[in-house]
């Protein structure tokens, strides 16, 4: 189960009333974050109601273009907000996966309902539809959050011993990155079906593709 990314699609084009929620499971989460300190994998002990992993977002619309109405230095809101108290407020591109199961919402509205659970990265989009990525190596994240930070080291002022580098021992060798499962759900609305005013719901389930890599013997896949 271990992937150094996932991607997935999304869709929100507001034509088709389109929405697009990514579920993200981390079914061995809890034997990480509920003792004395974090193991890895994972960098963050459980709260007693968060755990907050962060992933890097990367995002690219249908025709693989990046965003380009998006200043570096912009810092952008969530909507719908993610927990505020105990959770961190977002101050980047680095998406905070704080449960054991995280549903990320693109659209504006909900594909799969209103949640607790939900984090949304609407804000971030410069396109209606096209291809996402979340990455879980250190290297790649642009905040600190838990044990984590750019360079894969520990924030200082947290005082720890051990460095996060998200790994775990897999043989004589090492995979990289986190634990996950998931899919992405979409649901698409037409409002007037063969012009007779009839309304019709669509949706679909993707599950999420993934990278593993790892040294040693493991051998990367993607």
């Amino acid at each position: 189960m271990m992937a150094t990314e996932v991607y997935n699609d999304y869709v929100t084009d507001p034509m088709i009333a389109a929405t697009t929620d990514w579920l993200l499971t981390f079914p061995t989460k809890a034997f990480h974050v509920n003792g004395t300190e974090p193991i890895e994998p994972f960098s963050a002990l459980w709260t007693g109601q968060t755990a907050c992993e962060p992933a890097a977002l990367s995002l690219v619309n249908r025709e693989e273009s990046t965003a380009t109405n998006l200043p570096d230095e912009e810092i952008p809101d969530f909507s719908p907000a993610p927990p505020i108290a105990p959770g961190p407020e977002p101050a980047n591109k680095d998406v905070p996966l704080c449960y054991e199961a995280t549903v990320v919402q693109f659209a504006k509205e909900a594909a799969a309902g209103a949640s607790a659970i939900t984090v949304g990265v609407n804000a971030f989009l410069d396109a209606h539809d096209g291809w996402a990525t979340l990455n879980f190596l250190p290297a790649a994240l642009d905040s600190t959050l838990g044990r984590c930070d750019v360079d894969g080291d520990i924030a200082v002022d947290l005082d720890l011993k051990e460095t996060c580098t998200r790994t775990i021992d897999a043989g004589d060798g090492q995979l990289y990155g986190l634990p996950v499962v998931g899919f992405a759900f979409q649901k698409y609305v037409n409002g007037n079906v063969e012009g007779a005013g009839v309304l019709a719901n669509y949706a679909m389930a993707t599950v999420h593709k993934s990278c593993v890599a790892g040294s040693g013997t493991i051998a990367a896949e993607c």
